[in-house]
């Protein structure tokens, strides 16, 4: 299980998802509507940010807009 925490204009937000993608894609959205301090804790006690998450879609974007120039 994956706990996504942060902060939002209520408070404290608490939430769990089964997947890192899912958990992260709701911390982002957390952000994204207004949220502050969203990060996800897995199961080993790793901590991940939307912001890490942001810069590895960024990085396979990237990748695959490369390899697709390439393959013209």
């Amino acid at each position: 299980m994956f706990e996504i925490s942060g902060f939002d204009t209520a408070g404290v937000v608490g939430l769990k998802r089964l997947s890192l993608a899912a958990a992260l894609k709701k911390a982002r959205e957390l952000v994204e509507d207004g949220g502050w301090d969203a990060q996800v804790v897995d199961p080993t006690w790793r901590v991940h940010t939307p912001l890490e998450a942001q810069a590895a879609w960024s990085w396979r974007w990237a990748g695959s807009a490369a390899a697709s120039s390439r393959a013209r």
